[in-house]
């Protein structure tokens, strides 16, 4: 698997239930190519294949709920690295860029741009490891009481 350090080709995903749009940057900020996919798994093996021409890939995404688990298990498969941008850092980081419209294309560039220029400021997972979804629950606050505790007090009310 290659390093954080050596990714010198960015992939930011912004990603959806159906489908996922890729912008691909150069570590110099140059767009290589963007493009929209299924949320299937010979999409997003040709996106990182593609990205690999370039260099060595790195995977951003912003989401790492139950919609990125192709996209993650495909990258563990392949030995790319992914990098995680929280929710808060991203608004941060997209209010940095011009345009202020949400679109797919735009949140892709921000996530990628963001891996590139903050690669330091990230949460890099190690996809080939088992405690990898571990991870990713406790950076978005989703132990594994979290869901249960909500319901834990209308439950001893109705008691």
């Amino acid at each position: 698997m290659a390093t954080p350090e050596e990714v010198d080709v960015w992939v930011g995903l912004d990603v959806g239930k159906e489908e996922h749009f890729a912008e691909v940057l150069a570590n110099d900020g140059e767009r290589l190519f963007a493009r929209s996919m299924a949320n299937d798994e010979a999409a997003l093996e040709a996106l990182l294949d593609r990205a690999a021409e370039h260099g060595t890939a790195g995977l951003v995404i912003d989401q790492p709920g139950s919609i990125a688990q192709l996209a993650l298990a495909v990258a563990r498969r392949r030995g790319v690295p992914v990098a995680y941008v929280p929710g808060l850092v991203m608004r941060r980081a997209a209010d940095l860029y011009p345009g202020e419209a949400k679109t797919d294309r735009r949140d892709a560039y921000v996530i990628a741009d963001t891996g590139r220029t903050r690669r330091k400021q990230v949460h890099w997972l190690d996809a080939g490891s088992d405690e990898l979804l571990d991870r990713l629950r406790v950076l978005n606050g989703l132990g594994s009481t979290s869901t249960l505790q909500p319901r834990r007090p209308v439950t001893d009310l109705a008691r």
